[in-house]
């Protein structure tokens, strides 16, 4: 939803199962975001936007993701990836 970004002080976000296609943009207004679940939906991609979150934990596992973003790196936080049952080819 357009509103997501307003959640400024949102830590978790669990929307595993809800066959969402597409996260928002507005993910990267969320800077306190520690965990983000998502698993078990429909995403072929992750916006670049997740790079200015605080993930520690981001479960992406079962959906159609073919490549992550390159921000990923940025997450230096990040203890916890999880994304099998995708079609990954690399990881970046």
């Amino acid at each position: 939803p357009s509103g997501l970004g307003r959640l400024s002080k949102l830590e978790t976000l669990d929307v595993t199962g809800n066959k969402i296609n597409a996260i928002p943009d507005s993910i990267s207004q969320l800077p306190k975001l520690k965990t983000f679940m998502c698993a078990n939906n429909c995403l072929e991609s992750i916006p670049v936007g997740i790079g200015d979150t605080s993930l520690e934990v981001c479960i992406l596992d079962s959906n159609l993701i073919s490549s992550l973003p390159n921000v990923f790196k940025k997450l230096t936080n990040l203890r916890e990836l999880r994304c099998s049952t995708n079609h990954l080819a690399s990881l970046p």
